[in-house]
């Protein structure tokens, strides 16, 4: 009759696979830029609403609406992806800091899996601490 379900791929997926996946090392500075421009449009609407409202009587009302219900969505949506991505950037960069090879071996783990969600040139930078600090770099 037809494809299964299975075997067809929806539209996000192949958009995931052909354009995402391949961005892996950017997705932090993509997530982070998408972000901070959807809280920008909800302070320019808060601000335009409260303030520059009343002094130019109205005329931009409905673009500053606009923007704001658009920044809200896009902030509810992209907000849980910038924080995750965030707090694993944190992680490794602390991990990188650390010196003590006690300290590393407990949080290896954690940089190795923050490198991989991060993309390779992270991993990298995992990989080579780690053989710095007399550790042997994970396969």
């Amino acid at each position: 009759m037809g494809k299964s379900k299975g075997t067809k791929k929806s539209l996000i997926s192949r958009f995931n696979e052909k354009y995402w996946e391949p961005q892996r090392d950017k997705h932090l500075k993509i997530i982070s830029t998408a972000f901070f421009a959807s809280i920008m449009m909800l302070v320019y609407s808060i601000t335009y609403l409260v303030i520059l409202e009343k002094i130019d009587q109205g005329a931009y009302t409905a673009v500053a609406w606009v923007l704001g219900v658009l920044g809200l969505i896009f902030s509810i949506i992209i907000g849980p992806s910038f924080f995750f991505y965030f707090g694993q950037y944190n992680l490794l960069k602390e991990f990188l800091q650390i010196d003590a090879q006690s300290e590393l071996r407990r949080m290896r783990t954690d940089a190795e899996d923050a490198g991989r969600i991060l993309g390779q040139s992270y991993m990298d930078k995992v990989n080579e601490h780690l053989s710095k600090s007399g550790l042997k770099k994970s396969k």
